[in-house]
């Protein structure tokens, strides 16, 4: 028994034998309780919603990749750099989780100083990832979406085509899912560019996934069929190969 509702009964109890006390306590505890009440209602309808300002690097599990807390074109960011040829480096946001949801965040990516020229500024977020601190690169799982920074004002159509990517780690990496249904998992988008600040928003309901890029109500990639089975798992920062980014106001709100 709750310590108020103990306090309820003996309340109770005492109105009952009609004593001025027990009544005034009763009425006392009937108060309490509905502030009580109102209070976890209040909490209970944003309790898991997730809010990281990306302000420092508090927070951030940074796994094989740089960071530092920086002021970029005026907004108070991270600054998260993969300065090695590996497709996938991470920033884990400690204490995230996500399974279904909305994940939206602010970002500017481009490629690192003397990065190879194909290097088009890879940089996204993962979600419903699984740590294992015993396989290479520290996780057995995430879904993930990101930007090729550089493609989004191309002038080059096979380019351009190709500035929102979905892949799926670690069985469907982008080059698998091109290969074998082209243009289903990836999209052209103009509004992105490079080192500009973009807002994505990734939203996600068992095997469906759905991108937004700015305000735009509709999505510009929709993923009908993820690759992997829906789970709980965290969410973190994603760096392609010889890229950077600044990232800002993550916001995740499970479902």
């Amino acid at each position: 028994m709750s310590i108020l509702t103990g306090t309820l009964k003996i309340a109770y109890n005492k109105f009952r034998r009609g004593t001025k006390a027990g009544r005034m306590r009763l009425k006392y505890t009937l108060s309490v309780l509905a502030v009580f009440s109102a209070g976890c209602m209040l909490v209970g309808e944003n309790h898991d919603m997730q809010k990281y300002p990306l302000d420092s690097l508090t927070g951030l599990q940074l796994m094989g990749v740089t960071g530092s807390a920086e002021t970029f074109k005026g907004k108070a960011a991270v600054r998260i750099g993969n300065h090695t040829e590996d497709l996938s480096r991470i920033a884990l946001v400690t204490g995230s989780h996500l399974r279904n949801g909305t994940i939206e965040v602010d970002l500017a990516a481009q490629p690192i100083k003397g990065a190879d020229p194909s290097v088009r500024g890879f940089a996204g977020l993962i979600f419903r990832a699984a740590t294992d601190d015993t396989v290479l690169g520290g996780f057995s799982r995430y879904e993930y979406f990101y930007l090729r920074a550089t493609n989004g004002r191309s002038t080059d159509p096979e380019r351009s085509a190709h500035v929102v990517q979905y892949a799926s780690f670690p069985n469907y990496p982008w080059e698998r899912l091109r290969s074998e249904a082209p243009g289903r998992y990836e999209a052209h988008s103009a509004d992105v560019d490079v080192a500009v600040w973009t807002h994505m928003t990734i939203q996600v309901h068992d095997r469906m996934a759905k991108f937004f890029i700015g305000s735009a109500k509709e999505p510009c990639l929709v993923v009908h069929d993820l690759k992997q089975d829906p789970a709980d798992g965290s969410v973190g920062l994603w760096l392609g190969p010889q890229s950077e980014a600044w990232f800002a106001n993550l916001v995740v709100k499970p479902e």
